[in-house]
């Protein structure tokens, strides 16, 4: 019997559209652009870089440990919800509180030491009441220690209170392999459904990923953790970099390069991070 005779076809069948009606949506799309992007960020890396985040594309922002991934997204996340756009944002290796205390030294400029320490001002404790307000109206779930799997994934996509937007996952290294499976594989299949999710159900997807320690200095693709899928799949990717020999008082010298863009030229924007306060500026302040 040969390969081809032992294949059984597929229940579901890909949608079959006459070009004419493909057409007729592409210049209605086109149409009801107004010179911004939809899904804006505030940053101008992405808003400016790659116009802002895109529905059924996804974007990797990678870096080393404790290079400032986590609460990039964090800030993304959150100014994304702020635009009315239902976010979701899955932490696969902090608490939802921790994610929720960093989002908010970011947004209203406190500092996380302060907060750790109990050590609140009052002004301090004023912003936690409108932070504790905002939130009640905010389009924004946070899910920790969860989707390790694609099938966790696949559960929480079907149980979520709403269908997001915007997914963010933090990180995906930290998926479980199976004993059927090598690591390599697994990521690499858990990368490919995180695709497939973002196209099927028209969602833009931000993924976090780690970068080796070859990459320490000067990080290229090559150096994405774990599984060369990464790189494949990913229509953006972002590599952060701590500029350790540009130091700034009052922060930290960043680079944001965009080392993969499926849709227009590569580019490389120097960043300030406050450390006290978890956040980025594009700006000095």
């Amino acid at each position: 019997m040969s390969e081809s005779s032992s294949r059984t076809p597929e229940t579901r069948l890909p949608a079959f559209e006459p070009l004419p009606t493909i057409v007729e949506r592409v210049i209605d799309t086109i149409g009801k652009r107004d010179g911004k992007p939809e899904i804006q960020t505030g940053f101008d890396v992405i808003d400016g870089g790659i116009w802002g985040l895109h529905r059924r594309q996804l974007l990797t922002v990678a870096a080393r440990p404790g290079q400032g991934k986590t609460s990039f997204a964090c800030q993304i996340a959150f100014r994304v919800a702020q635009n009315g756009y239902k976010t979701a944002f899955l932490s696969l290796e902090m608490t939802k509180e921790s994610i929720l205390e960093r989002m908010f030294c970011a947004e209203y400029r406190v500092k996380a030491t302060d907060l750790l320490s109990g050590d609140v001002s009052d002004e301090v404790k004023k912003k936690m009441l409108k932070f504790m307000e905002d939130s009640k109206t905010l389009p924004l779930q946070i899910i920790d220690d969860y989707c390790f799997t694609e099938n966790e994934l696949f559960t929480l996509i079907e149980h979520l209170q709403f269908r997001p937007d915007v997914i963010f996952l933090d990180h995906i290294q930290h998926i479980r392999s199976s004993s059927k499976r090598s690591n390599y594989e697994c990521l690499t299949e858990y990368f490919r459904y995180l695709k497939e999710i973002s196209m099927r159900y028209n969602i833009a997807m931000v993924v976090l990923s780690q970068i080796n320690r070859t990459g320490e200095d000067n990080p290229t693709l090559a150096n994405l953790k774990g599984t060369g899928g990464i790189e494949e799949m990913s229509d953006y990717v972002f590599l952060m970099n701590q500029n350790k020999d540009l130091e700034i008082i009052g922060g930290k010298n960043f680079s944001i390069m965009i080392a993969k863009n499926r849709f227009g030229a590569v580019r490389k924007k120097e960043m300030y991070f406050d450390a006290e306060c978890t956040r980025f500026s594009e700006f000095h302040v």
